[in-house]
């Protein structure tokens, strides 16, 4: 697959783009739509990856040797 961008209004028997759509295209159709000026050919876009926050929770071991998460210390709530 082929990602595009579309330039104008184009359609076939089994497809139809609008002006600025982005899609994924067969090779042979980008190739024909880029060479009769229809659609951009577009690089795609790597995906982010996403950084790990730490939230501050720590899981302490009893003298048993389990663990137990702890709640942060935030007050609460009477009833």
């Amino acid at each position: 697959m082929v990602t595009i961008e579309i330039l104008a209004s184009c359609s076939g028997i089994n497809f139809s783009y609008f002006p600025g759509e982005v899609v994924d295209v067969e090779p042979e159709q980008a190739a024909d739509l880029i060479k009769h000026q229809l659609a951009l050919p577009v690089e795609p876009k790597k995906p982010e990856t996403a950084a790990v926050v730490p939230t501050g929770q720590l899981a302490k071991r009893t003298p048993a040797g389990q663990t137990a998460t702890v709640k942060p210390n935030a007050e609460t709530r009477r009833r």
